[in-house]
Parts: structure tokens; C-alpha cells; sequence
């Protein structure tokens, strides 16, 4: 239907419209196809998607890394990944076949953390606005901190259970849930785009269900252009 009418254009002619559809970047060890078969891993139970619009088709097609770019991956994270063996595929399919979709600005985040543990919404409330404040640069800057932390705090923010429990109400602690239990990036900022490290807006992206690929009807999985790291770091073209 119209996920294949998208993709059946040529690079040369305008795209159709394509609301409704998702893409996902997954990846795993070359040659290990259970790392394939979900949106996600099973300590990611709401992974993000990137709204699969004409500009991040036809990047796709060019190359893999103006693709990542665009959906906010760090540059040096996916080399160090594909130098190791690393794998990246892409993946369309039809956002409603997800049951959930979550439009992550910072006001849904929180409103969807409530209604999954109204405990813990009540410890980031106080830091929504704050994070709404802060700059692109302080935003990144605050998400690098919380990246990797001692394990005694990891255990306070890797999952709702334990935020409600035992986390904080500090920002820091606050960022270091959304970091380790949905996964958001430092390159996060909560507008409900992704962006790259330049700061240049990309997509717009949807919080969904983890579910099986095989589970979503009409799924496909896409060619992606050359795994190259030489695309330019300026972002998504206008």
C-alpha cells in the first residue's frame, strides 16, 4: 500500500505522502538474526521511532550514516559499533500496529510515565520545567553526566520500580531515569524531534510498544545506502 508506493519512487521524483508509517534503526552482530527480531532489546520496553518522511527515505537510500544523523545516532558511537562487527538495519511499518504511540515532548513523557507509575512522575514533575530551560548545549551536557554512572545510583534510575522507590528528586537524578529506563539520549531535548549533535532538528520520532517485527503487518525492512562515516556532520539536507 502506501509504505510500498513511498519507497517505489524514484530519487529524482517527489515522495508521497507517508503519515502513519514508522521507521526503526535496529541493530545487532552480523549474522545474529534474533538481535533482528523486535524493535528492541528487552531492556528497552519503549523504543523510539523516527516518523519515516521523504527527507529520511531518500536519506536512507544515500548512505547509512546521513541516515543516523538524521535520527539523532552519535557519530562516534556508531563507528566504534561498526568497527566491532555491529550490523544496522532499517525497518517501516505502520506506527497504529504498535497499540502505543507517545508524541515525546516533555509534557507527554510525563503524563505517560504517570499513567505507568504515578510515583514516579511525581519525582520528575519538579524537573520538567527546569529541562524545558535548558539550553541544546546544557541539555547535552547534563545527559553526557548521567551516561555512565556508579553503580549505587544506576540501581536508583534503571527502572520505575526503582526511581519510585529510591531515586531523587534532584534534575540530575531526574535525567538519569529518562537516560536509563526509556533511554533517552543526551541528544534528547524533548520537542518531540530528534536531533544531531550539531543541533540541527531531524525527524519527528514517536515513543512506542516493544513489540515483535513479525507482529507488525506489512512491515518491511529497507535497503539502506553505503555504511560510510564520511557524511557531513551539518545533518539532515533542507
Amino acid at each position: 500500500g502506501r509504505v510500498a508506493e513511498v519507497l517505489g519512487h524514484p530519487d529524482d521524483s517527489p515522495l508521497p505522502p507517508c503519515h502513519g508509517v514508522g521507521l526503526r534503526i535496529v541493530f545487532g552482530k552480523h549474522g545474529d538474526e534474533a538481535s533482528f527480531s523486535h524493535l528492541s532489546s528487552p531492556d528497552q520496553p519503549w523504543p523510539f521511532v523516527a516518523a519515516a518522511d521523504e527527507r529520511l527515505l531518500q536519506a536512507g537510500k544515500r548512505n547509512l550514516m546521513e541516515l543516523l544523523d538524521m535520527i539523532g545516532f552519535e557519530r562516534s558511537w556508531v563507528e566504534k559499533k561498526i568497527a566491532s562487527g555491529v550490523e544496522f538495519r532499517a525497518v517501516i511499518f505502520a506506527l497504529v500496529d504498535c497499540g502505543v504511540c507517545v508524541d515525546p515532548t516533555w509534557d507527554n513523557l510525563l503524563s505517560f510515565i504517570r499513567d505507568i507509575s504515578p510515583g514516579c512522575a511525581d519525582k520528575l514533575e519538579p524537573s520538567i520545567d527546569p529541562l524545558k530551560a535548558l539550553s541544546f548545549a546544557e541539555l547535552v551536557k547534563l545527559g553526557n553526566e548521567v551516561e555512565t554512572l556508579p553503580q549505587p545510583e544506576y540501581e536508583r534510575v534503571n527502572s520505575f520500580e526503582a526511581y519510585a522507590a529510591d531515586g531523587g528528586e534532584s534534575l540530575r537524578e531526574a535525567r538519569a531515569f529518562l537516560r536509563h529506563t526509556l533511554k533517552c539520549t543526551s541528544l534528547f531535548t524533548g520537542d518531540g524531534y530528534t536531533t544531531n549533535e550539531a543541533g540541527v532538528k531531524g525527524a519527528k520520532e514517536v515513543l512506542v510498544r516493544r513489540c515483535a517485527i513479525a507482529d507488525l503487518p506489512g512491515h518491511r525492512w529497507i535497503d539502506i545506502g553505503a555504511t560510510s562515516s564520511r557524511a557531513s556532520s551539518g545533518g539532515a539536507p533542507a
